[in-house]
């Protein structure tokens, strides 16, 4: 889905006197052939919220509630960068009829519907207030026509950060018109060369938490993650499913949220990665972790559905961007838009999925497990010398069925060999740590192996897309043609791949025997 709202571009200025800040602003302008028409005078009342596990923060999002004027406005607010140039992030917002955690929860608008999927289960709480005193203007380029940006110059105080409240003056410049960005950053570089006006380096939500003296939690500790060659191999298994399960947990509210396609895709392939070191592990391991391979499965296919309709979503957008015939750049949009009706159907699974008390038993399970850490007799064997054995188990695997594919060869047969691609570069790097480097050129042709065959794979699953939706959607004709042509294209990509494998194959096959004799040479010092 792509990421919706507005991107907010802004510069902010700490400053000590906002009376002579101003008087320097007017005047820089005018420098500029630029002109300040005084616009609005209010009091803002802010009041910023998270979840106990802080998911709305983990998700890099702030969640405010805004009064002002009798008006309430709920918004997400992405963290943006403001390392360099312009302050730029995401910004969702949503009227509501009153103020109140309640209200928000109970509300339909684009940010309840987001904040619902974020809590899950869970509750919201208030962080902290802010009340800002602000004045804006209007800024106008050789004063006419629509203004290209907004100045705004706050007082604002942390209501709740102790005895003696937080008190900051800044100047904000958010730009309205992005036709204008050029004239509106001189403004803003001029200002930043003046003595007295501090290049702002951490928002208000920043400076809120501090003063109040609140951080968000860190993430569970599931014990060491560290590798090294004289490590057992119940130490390397735990390692690496406390990495990946780290990485599943970290992306949840990312994938909740839905604004970032790639906190799903991250979540999803942590799925897999812990599910191929519960196999690949196996014989080190206590048998009650087996119990959380088929319950990464479920989650697996409650996420997959979503991503796949992501990158269907994804890849027709751009193609309907790239049609070259006029009047056709609305074609594909009727799919889209059916697509799109699948994915929030999708998407309600998956947060049901999420919110179930399935979901909060595997969490709780899979870290009680990965903390005690115990392993069987198998796990205290060294590494050095069981990871060899592990990873030809899985290259004959792989080999087997990758020296089979041909042009004539079944979307199957080029799926199996994806998977068993995923399964030895997955074992590969869960061990490189045992190997110096001596993995890398290995991982690095793996890689390029399975995005080869990811490129058939996606390329067949777009010509089936293309061709069931077309049999069974009501489309318009000229919608319908437009996916003829690109079905035809996507054949195209699978037959280049069917041809181009082979030689892929082989110069893995090359990197494979050079990590053999690492292999074998470890082995013999053992």
């Amino acid at each position: 889905m792509p990421a919706s709202g507005t991107i907010e571009v802004e510069w902010q200025f700490g400053v000590d006197d906002l009376a002579a800040a101003e008087r320097v602003l007017r005047a820089r302008a005018a420098a500029l052939g630029l002109t300040l028409t005084p616009a609005t005078t209010r009091v803002l009342f802010d009041e910023y919220l998270d979840t106990q596990d802080w998911a709305f923060h983990r998700a890099s999002f702030a969640l405010r509630l805004r009064e002002t004027d009798g008006a309430v406005e709920a918004t997400l607010k992405g963290f943006g960068d403001q390392s360099d140039g312009p302050y730029r992030r995401r910004e969702i917002n949503e009227p509501l009829d009153a103020a109140g955690m309640a209200e928000l929860l109970a509300a339909t608008g684009p940010v309840a519907r987001r904040v619902r999927a974020v809590v899950g289960p869970g509750e919201l709480r208030g962080l902290f207030s802010l009340r800002t005193e602000r004045s804006t203007f209007d800024v106008h380029a050789n004063g006419t026509g629509r203004p290209v940006a907004e100045v705004a110059l706050d007082v604002t105080e942390v209501a709740n950060a102790g005895d003696t409240p937080l008190a900051l003056s800044r100047i904000e410049i958010e730009l309205s018109d992005p036709g204008a960005l050029a004239s509106v950053e001189q403004l803003a570089t001029a200002l930043g060369r003046v003595e007295g006006f501090e290049r702002a380096s951490s928002s208000k939500f920043a400076i809120g938490l501090e003063a109040t003296g609140q951080s968000p939690v860190e993430p569970p500790d599931l014990g060491p993650t560290r590798i090294t060659p004289a490590s057992t191999l119940g130490e390397v298994a735990y390692a690496a499913l406390r990495r990946q399960f780290a990485r599943f947990l970290a992306n949840e509210p990312g994938t909740r949220l839905g604004e970032d396609i790639e906190a799903l895709h991250d979540m999803r392939v942590a799925t897999r990665r812990l599910r191929t070191a519960l196999a690949v592990f196996r014989a080190a391991l206590p048998p009650q972790l087996e119990a959380l391979r088929p319950e990464l499965g479920w989650v697996a296919d409650a996420l997959g559905e979503v991503r796949d309709l992501d990158v269907q979503i994804e890849w027709l957008s751009e193609e309907e961007a790239a049609l070259p015939e006029p009047g056709e750049d609305s074609a594909l949009a009727p799919l889209i838009d059916v697509l799109g009706v699948r994915r929030e159907e999708a998407r309600s699974h998956m947060l049901g999925a999420l919110d179930s008390p399935r979901f909060a038993a595997l969490v709780e399970g899979a870290t009680v497990m990965l903390r005690e850490g115990t392993t069987t007799v198998a796990g205290d064997a060294s590494a050095v010398d069981a990871a060899p054995a592990l990873l030809r188990k899985r290259w004959r695997r792989y080999r087997r069925l990758a020296e089979r594919l041909d042009a004539d060869a079944s979307e199957d047969a080029y799926h199996d060999t994806r998977i068993r691609a995923k399964r030895i570069r997955y074992a590969a790097e869960f061990t490189a740590g045992l190997y110096g480097d001596a993995t890398a050129d290995f991982a690095a042709a793996l890689k390029r192996a399975q995005n080869e065959l990811g490129r058939y794979q996606d390329a067949a699953v777009a010509v089936d897309l293309l061709e069931r939706t077309a049999a069974v959607q009501p489309l318009p004709r000229h919608t319908v043609f437009a996916m003829g042509r690109l079905a035809e294209r996507q054949r195209e990509v699978v037959r280049s791949v069917a041809q181009q494998f082979p030689r892929t194959h082989q110069r893995l096959r090359l990197e494979w025997r050079r990590l053999r004799g690492v292999l074998e040479a470890g082995e013999r010092a053992g």
